[in-house]
């Protein structure tokens, strides 16, 4: 969701390094780098899912190393989330001769969604909501008159998404 939450998607992640005028990389205490890398970013191998430590030391030309950095954390996270059920429109929202046949006449309905941590919210194919909605339910711009189906995607922080069933 940010490029500063240490979330990703990436299985091969590229950090800033600032140690000079060698450095040694390590994750969750074991060392991944060469004994000598040097450069301002450090990209590792291809790793699995889950959730590492990355540490850092500084090494001078005799091989001397420093104590290692603060760990960093970061998540790397593949799995699009598990397919919503599909959006429901509120029975306030339904004018239509029973509160469960989904006719409104209201231009801004309001559906319950069940897609978490985020959703997207499509009327057909298009997104008519932001990027990362929260909460248990969405309110619609204002639409023009027709039918319509509506969809919710589940999102996570890193963008990964699976659709629902339409509505």
């Amino acid at each position: 969701m940010s490029n500063t939450d240490n979330v990703t998607n990436d299985t091969t992640p590229t950090f800033n390094v600032s140690a000079a005028p060698y450095f040694r990389f390590y994750r969750d205490g074991s060392k991944l780098s060469g004994d000598y890398e040097a450069g301002g970013t450090y990209t590792t191998a291809s790793q699995a899912e889950g959730t590492y430590v990355y540490k850092l030391s500084a090494v001078d030309a005799a091989g001397n190393e420093s104590a290692l950095s603060p760990g960093l954390s970061v998540t790397i996270d593949t799995a699009a989330p598990a397919a919503p059920a599909a959006p429901d429109l509120q029975a306030a929202s339904d004018t239509g001769v029973s509160s469960t046949d989904n006719i409104t006449n209201d231009a801004t309905p309001t559906f319950d969604v069940t897609a978490a941590p985020y959703f997207r919210f499509y009327r057909e194919t298009t997104k008519i909501s932001g990027d990362y909605e929260t909460g248990s339910s969405y309110t619609t711009p204002a639409q023009a008159d027709g039918s319509y189906f509506t969809s919710s995607r589940r999102w996570t922080r890193r963008g990964t998404n699976r659709p629902s069933a339409r509505a």
